[in-house]
């Protein structure tokens, strides 16, 4: 017998070819049943009911919504994107057609049918179609939550029929918000309502502690839904601000929603400006009482008890209300934590940290916008009270507050009735008493004067020839307040007390009693005339505050005590600024700056003192602001955070932008590009020294930007800020180079003190050093060369003959051993920096040696 043939070493492959026909699966109806996760994009069809369709409106499915039915018996159903196509599939015989936002015929869907108007009558018919299509779409709406409440936004026009869908979104957010926010959110509307409760020591608070479930808002929600869907809501703004002040609690509480809520809104509705924190208070203190009511009281009751809740009779977190809830559990900690900014959010009350220190009796009456603004004003830093530290205090704010209020007139009735109350006659006779028995600085004694004048005011309104010296006040003087000194800048603040006293002399009876100083210390300040001008335009030709300005800064142009730098530039600031055109460049001190390079150069030369490289600059452009590895670093930080910055400077009023170095540098380009693409408006000024590279910049950038509009300045830091010293607007100064930090350390002091006090933002950086090898490379270039050999021309020209030559000099660079450091420390009075360094690389100097004596 044959032995069996082994089997070989190698793998066996066994293969079959077979073809395999996929046969889809076919849509069945329970495809549709998912979730509209993450849609945003609601479609719209208009379905045939006839006897095999007729079921199809009563069906229930997470992404499919019947919106309502036609006067033809068909009906309108919205499909979310996600299962669109699987829904076209199923139901493409009974689909008539697509229809879109807009379309007539989510009017239809009100207009009852026949058949309904033939048994119930039109009027309530028409009540019924509409209580119908309001009800499916807060069930959807209250299942779904945002994507749907947004497609009934856009195809339901009337107000009053959005209310419903308010509600139920509301209701949603709630429903769907954490458990610690849910229990945070009880705990404020506890919070709230006990402020609303008269006696604290009744037995209302401990029924109303015991009340701490969280059913009570769903049901409350639920109830108000139901009924702006049976009824028409007349009034439909003060229905909507009770949503939009519910929602903010919630979102207080810590829930996060995609919602544009009321808080969010600086300007708000028009309704909401006029409306006054007690309507605030009465219609978030209905809703609460609704919510924590008992169940068997009385309507007669709750009326009258509702009727009660037209202010909130004690502040948040006072004494009596946190005892009462550390004895229901509470701590300290935790109450303080919910209630320190409670008002805010809401909002019904002002912003920290004038809640505390303006009173509740007067900013309740006043209309929210008026309270807001003077706020802004008070908070701003281009207002008078921040650049005079002795004003900050709070015992100020309300007095601050009195005269915003009285100066533009707004709502004197309301102001009047509350100076006439036991708490305003209160603050008169304080005021009145600290002037005369405290010693007070000379701006508190001038604030303290202006706040009886307001009294006066409106109480005993003046003679109608002395009315305009009433209405200047001490932010009139605001560019007076800059002075180079602090004596100077109290002698002018002198001269305004003096001229204030003259006024009172010949006023009411009382007033004149009080004691100014009007002494003023040697030697007179150039503005004594300066004031005594002012008030003569303002009281005796009536002029605004304006006119009055332009005036006295032309008419004591030539005074002899004036500063020279100041007699070149502060009588032509108005004039020049009115006819600057974009693309255009304004002389500020160039020629000066150039005599003052020309004393440095002399300095440098005789004395060996430090000499900058400004007279390269005077002819020459900057080389390497294009191609530098610095320049290269610092345009592309700018440019990662272009964005933030241009969102921080789209929230000032009037900006003004100072680029300190400017150059023919692009390097904010980035900036300008955001603000343009927000459309905001605003003025940049190019400040160098450099002329032709100043127009070449300011001109290119002028026909780039709608928006942004370019100037030029040619002069030096200084003269640019005396120039922004007097300009209106929020001004913002930026360098974002080595421009600021190649300056000695002592200059570099002054000029950043100098520019902190006139303008609002100050914005400095520099990109640090790179490896020394490539920085030595960057400065040694046929463009560097030039460029400071273009500095010897110009100081060949300022010294009046030939001095830098190659023959006489050797051109040499490197770098310096010394690597300062500067930082905050080293800087007074500069607050409002957040990073502490300001420079921190190397420093570049200019040096000369000549290389041999020569006979």
């Amino acid at each position: 017998m044959e032995e069996d043939a082994l089997p070989p070493y190698e793998p066996v492959t066994c293969a079959e070819q077979r073809t395999v026909k996929v046969v889809p699966h076919p849509v069945q109806q329970y495809d549709l049943f998912q979730l509209p996760k993450y849609n945003k994009t609601w479609h719209a069809h208009i379905i045939r009911c006839d006897e095999k369709g007729s079921e199809f409106p009563a069906w229930k499915m997470p992404s499919v919504y019947t919106v309502g039915s036609l006067p033809d018996s068909h009906c309108v159903v919205v499909v979310t994107s996600r299962i669109r196509q699987k829904f076209n599939e199923i139901y493409r015989q009974y689909i008539l057609r697509e229809v879109e936002a807009g379309d007539d015929v989510f009017l239809d869907i009100f207009t009852p049918k026949n058949k309904n108007i033939e048994k119930y009558g039109l009027e309530a018919a028409k009540r019924k179609t509409r209580s119908d299509v309001l009800g499916r779409a807060v069930e959807g709406v209250a299942t779904t939550g945002l994507a749907l409440y947004r497609y009934y936004m856009k195809i339901i026009p009337v107000n009053s029929d959005r209310l419903p869908l308010e509600w139920a979104l509301l209701g949603y957010h709630l429903g769907v918000s954490e458990p610690e926010v849910r229990d945070q959110f009880t705990l404020l509307s506890l919070l709230l309502e006990l402020h609303f409760v008269q006696d604290l020591n009744s037995d209302d608070v401990s029924q109303l502690l015991e009340k701490k479930g969280q059913d009570g808002w769903e049901k409350y929600l639920e109830m108000r839904a139901s009924l702006a869907t049976e009824n028409i809501v007349e009034n439909t703004d003060e229905e909507m601000h009770e949503i939009l002040l519910v929602r903010g609690l919630l979102e207080f509480a810590g829930h996060q929603a995609r919602v544009l809520y009321y808080q969010h809104d600086p300007e708000g509705t028009p309704q909401d400006q006029e409306r006054t924190i007690t309507d605030s208070c009465r219609i978030l203190g209905r809703a609460l009482r609704c919510v924590f009511e008992a169940k068997d009281e009385g309507e007669s009751e709750r009326s009258n008890r509702m009727h009660g809740r037209m202010q909130i009779p004690r502040p948040l977190g006072a004494h009596e209300v946190r005892e009462r809830l550390i004895q229901s559990g509470y701590s300290n900690i935790e109450i303080s934590e919910l209630s320190v900014n409670l008002p805010i959010f809401l909002p019904i009350g002002i912003p920290v940290p004038y809640r505390e220190t303006l009173p509740a009796t007067l900013v309740n009456g006043l209309k929210r916008k008026v309270v807001m603004d003077a706020i802004t004003v008070m908070s701003s830093s281009d207002t008078y009270m921040l650049h005079l530290p002795a004003l900050r205090g709070e015992e100020n704010h309300i007095m601050m507050f009195l005269l915003y209020l009285v100066k533009n007139g707004l709502e004197p009735e309301v102001t009047t009735a509350w100076m006439n109350s036991t708490e305003g006659q209160s603050i008169y006779d304080r005021t009145l008493t600290r002037m005369r028995e405290q010693l007070q600085s000379l701006e508190q004694s001038i604030l303290c004067l202006n706040t009886l004048r307001a009294y006066l005011y409106l109480l005993d309104p003046p003679e109608p020839a002395i009315e305009p010296v009433y209405a200047c006040y001490l932010c009139d003087f605001t560019y007076l307040l800059h002075g180079d000194t602090q004596i100077n800048r109290r002698s002018v603040l002198e001269v305004v007390a003096g001229s204030a006293q003259k006024t009172l002399i010949r006023l009411p009876p009382g007033v004149a009693q009080i004691a100014m100083p009007i002494t003023r210390p040697p030697p007179v300040h150039w503005c004594d005339g300066f004031v005594d001008r002012y008030w003569q335009h303002r009281s005796n030709e009536a002029m605004t505050h304006e006119e009055a300005y332009r005036r006295t800064v032309l008419s004591v142009a030539t005074y002899p005590a004036m500063p020279q730098k100041e007699q070149q530039i502060t009588p032509e600031l108005v004039s020049w600024l009115v006819d600057l055109r974009p693309g255009q460049v304004q002389d500020i001190g160039g020629d000066v700056t150039t005599q003052h390079i020309q004393e440095e150069l002399k300095n440098s030369m005789y004395l060996g003192n430090y000499l900058g490289k400004d007279v390269c600059y005077i002819g020459s452009s900057w080389p390497g602001g294009g191609t530098s590895s610095q320049s290269t670093g610092e345009r592309i930080i700018l440019g990662e955070h272009a964005s933030e910055l241009a969102q921080q400077l789209c929230l000032l009023h009037e900006l003004i932008i100072f680029d300190l170095g400017s150059g023919d540098s692009e390097k904010l380009l980035p900036i300008f590009n955001e603000l343009e693409k927000a459309e905001k408006a605003c003025r940049y000024f190019a400040v160098d020294v450099n002329r032709a590279s100043l127009e070449s910049h300011v001109q290119r950038l002028s026909k780039r930007y709608k928006h942004v509009d370019c100037y030029g300045l040619h002069g030096s830091f200084e003269d640019a800020r005396r120039v922004a010293m007097d300009m209106p607007g929020k001004k913002v100064g930026i360098s974002y180079s080595s421009t600021l930090t190649d300056f000695e350390p002592k200059k570099l002091h002054r000029i950043l003190q100098g520019w902190h006090e006139v303008v609002d933002q100050l914005i400095v950086g520099q990109h640090e050093p790179v490896e020394k090898k490539e920085l030595e490379i960057s400065y040694h270039t046929t463009q560097f060369t030039e460029f400071v050999r273009g500095g010897w021309d110009q100081a060949n020209r300022l010294l009046g003959w030939t001095e830098f030559d190659d023959e006489r000099w050797k051109l040499h660079g490197g770098l310096s051993a010394h690597n300062p450091e500067l930082r905050m420390e080293s800087i007074e009075m500069l607050p409002r920096w957040e990073d502490q360094d300001v420079s921190k690389g190397r420093r570049w100097a200019l040096q000369a040696a000549p290389p041999a004596q020569h006979a």
